[in-house]
C-alpha cells in the first residue's frame, strides 16, 4: 500500500490487532497483580531483603504503587536503612496512600522491631506476642498464630538465635507428623531447619549493658582485603545507630562524622590527638596476590584499561587517592590526561615508597598485561610486582597501634561463631542490643552466609596454596619477606 492510499486494513488484520492488544494487557495486569501478590507474601513472613529490592522496581506507573512503595519502606526499616525508608514512605504518601493503612503498617513495624528485641532479651512469650501482632495490625483476619510464628522463626535467624530458631523448626516438623504439609513445604522445612543446625554455632545475642560508642571509630582496610563486606555493614551500622558515616576515599570529610571508613589506608594523615578506636583489617598476603591476579583480569575498573608505559608507586599513589582516582574514573576527562597523571610525580604528597615493577608496558594497559600471559604463574609474579604490590607495602606499614583491632578476612569468611566480630564490636565500644545488631547486620553480609557472593572471586579459598612454590614463592619472598607471619598467619 502506498504512503498515500487511506485503504483501511483487512478486517480479519485489525481482529488480530486487537486481539493481540488486549492479551498484551491481560500480560501485563497480571504481572501487575502478581508484583503485589508477592510483596504481601513476602510481608506477612517477614522476607525484609525481598521487600526492600521492591526500591528498584519502576513503580511510577504500577497501578498499585501507594502500596507497593509502602512495602518497600517496611522492608528498608527492618533492614536498617532507615533515609531510603522514610524517602519510600513519603512517595506512598505524596502518592496518596490510605493514612489508616499507612499507620497500620508503621505500627505493625514498631510490633515487629519490639519482637526482635524480646527475642535478645530471650523473653519468648513477648516476642510470640508482639510477632503476631504485627501481623494482626495489618491482616486481622489472617492465619494469625501461623505467621506469627513464621516470624518468630525468620527473625530469631537473622539475630543469629539459630539453635532457637531451629528449635522451634523442629517444633513444626513434630507438628506436622500427625497433619503433614504437602511433600514439597515439608522438604522444603527440612532444608531449612538443617540449614539452621549447620549454622547453630553463630552468636545468638551480645552479653553485657547496652552501650554506643563514646568516640571516633575507623574503618581501614586495603584493595581485595574486604572492601565490599565493609561498605555495606558499616553503612547499615551507621544508619541502624545514628552514627554519620565518611566515606573517606570517596567523599571530602564531613563536618561532623563518628564512623570513618577508608579503603586505601594510608594514616599519615591521621588527625594527633583524636580519640577513637579503630579496625584495621587484613589478608593473607598471597591470597590477595591471587584474588587481585584474578580480579584485574576482568577489567572492571577504569584504570585498568588506560594505557600505560610503566607501572611505579608513583601510579599505585595515584590509583589509591582519591582526588587522583575521581580524575582517572571520570569519563570525561580525556584519556591523554589520565595517562599524564598516573606517570606523574606526586611529590611531597607520596607516603609510600617508590618503585618500579620491572615491566614495560609499551602503551598496554594493566588488563592487557595479563592477558598476555598464559600461565597463572606468570600473572601473579606480574601482579605482585605492580599494583599488589603497593597494596602490601601499606597493608605491612600500617602502625602498630593498640586503638586498632587487627582483623583477619578469613575469620570473618569462615567463622560462623563469629567470634573475632563480636570481640571487635566490644572493642569498638558497642554492648548489649546494639552490638547484637552489630552482629546481626554482619552476619548477612559473611561469605559462610552467602549462597553465591556477587564480588567475590575466590571466596577466600586456598587456591593460591599450590600456586605459591618454587619461583613464584622465592618471587615472593624477594618482594616481602616473611609477610604473612608478620600479619599474625603461621
Amino acid at each position: 500500500m502506498s504512503e498515500g492510499d487511506a485503504t483501511p486494513p483487512p478486517r480479519a488484520t485489525r481482529l488480530f490487532e486487537v486481539t493481540q492488544g488486549r492479551a498484551e494487557a491481560r500480560d501485563v495486569a497480571e504481572q501487575d497483580r502478581a508484583l503485589l501478590e508477592r510483596a504481601r507474601a513476602h510481608w506477612q513472613m517477614g522476607e525484609w531483603p525481598a521487600l526492600a529490592a521492591l526500591a528498584r522496581e519502576p513503580l511510577d506507573d504500577h497501578p498499585d504503587r501507594t502500596k507497593l512503595a509502602l512495602l518497600a519502606a517496611v522492608g528498608l526499616a527492618q533492614g536498617g536503612d532507615l533515609p531510603a525508608a522514610r524517602a519510600h514512605a513519603a512517595r506512598a504518601r505524596d502518592w496518596g496512600c490510605d493514612r489508616t493503612l499507612l499507620a497500620q503498617v508503621l505500627i505493625a513495624g514498631v510490633h515487629n522491631s519490639l519482637g526482635r528485641a524480646a527475642s535478645l532479651r530471650r523473653d519468648e512469650d513477648r516476642a510470640l506476642h508482639h510477632f503476631e501482632t504485627s501481623v494482626a495490625t495489618v491482616t486481622p483476619h489472617g492465619d494469625v498464630k501461623v505467621l506469627g510464628r513464621a516470624r518468630n522463626i525468620h527473625e530469631k535467624a537473622r539475630l543469629g538465635q539459630l539453635p532457637q530458631a531451629a528449635k522451634l523448626m523442629g517444633e513444626d516438623l513434630d507438628r506436622a507428623g500427625t497433619a503433614p504439609p504437602p511433600a514439597a513445604e515439608l522438604a522444603r522445612l527440612r532444608t531449612r531447619l538443617a540449614q539452621l543446625e549447620r549454622r547453630a554455632g553463630i552468636p545468638d545475642a551480645a552479653s553485657g549493658p547496652d552501650a554506643l560508642p563514646d568516640r571516633a571509630i575507623y574503618v581501614c582496610c586495603h584493595h581485595k582485603t574486604g572492601t565490599n563486606f565493609l561498605l555495606p555493614v558499616f553503612k547499615q551500622i551507621a544508619a541502624a545507630h545514628g552514627l554519620p558515616l565518611w566515606l573517606k576515599f570517596y567523599d571530602a570529610e564531613l563536618e561532623s562524622w563518628r564512623i570513618c571508613l577508608h579503603q586505601h589506608s594510608r594514616l599519615a594523615d591521621l588527625p594527633s590527638g583524636l580519640a577513637f578506636r579503630g579496625l584495621h583489617l587484613v589478608r593473607h598476603p598471597m591470597s590477595l596476590i591471587h584474588s587481585a591476579t584474578l580480579y584485574h583480569a576482568r577489567g572492571s575498573e577504569p584504570w585498568l584499561n588506560i594505557p600505560l608505559e610503566r607501572f611505579t608507586g608513583r601510579t599505585f599513589w595515584h590509583l589509591s587517592n582519591r582526588d587522583s582516582y575521581n580524575v582517572i574514573k571520570d569519563p570525561e576527562v580525556p584519556m591523554a590526561r589520565k595517562r599524564e597523571l598516573l606517570a606523574s610525580d606526586p611529590g611531597d604528597a607520596m607516603t609510600i615508597a617508590d618503585f618500579d615493577s620491572g615491566h614495560d608496558f609499551g602503551g598496554r594497559t594493566y588488563a592487557e598485561m595479563l592477558h598476555g600471559m598464559d600461565r597463572i604463574e606468570d600473572r601473579i609474579a606480574f601482579e605482585m610486582s605492580a599494583y599488589s604490590r603497593g597494596v602490601l607495602r601499606d597493608m605491612l606499614d600500617f602502625p602498630g597501634d593498640r586503638r586498632f583491632f587487627h582483623l583477619q578476612l578469613e575469620d570473618v569468611s569462615h567463622d560462623r561463631s563469629m567470634a573475632a566480630l563480636r570481640e571487635l564490636f566490644a572493642h569498638l565500644g558497642f554492648g548489649g542490643e546494639p552490638a547484637a545488631r552489630c552482629l546481626e547486620i554482619a552476619a548477612r553480609h559473611c561469605l559462610w552466609n552467602i549462597a553465591h557472593p556477587d564480588h567475590a572471586t575466590t571466596g577466600v579459598s586456598h587456591d593460591w596454596e599450590p600456586l605459591f612454590r618454587g619461583k613464584t614463592l622465592q618471587a615472593f619472598r624477594d618482594l616481602f619477606g616473611w609477610a604473612e607471619r608478620w600479619l599474625g598467619y603461621d
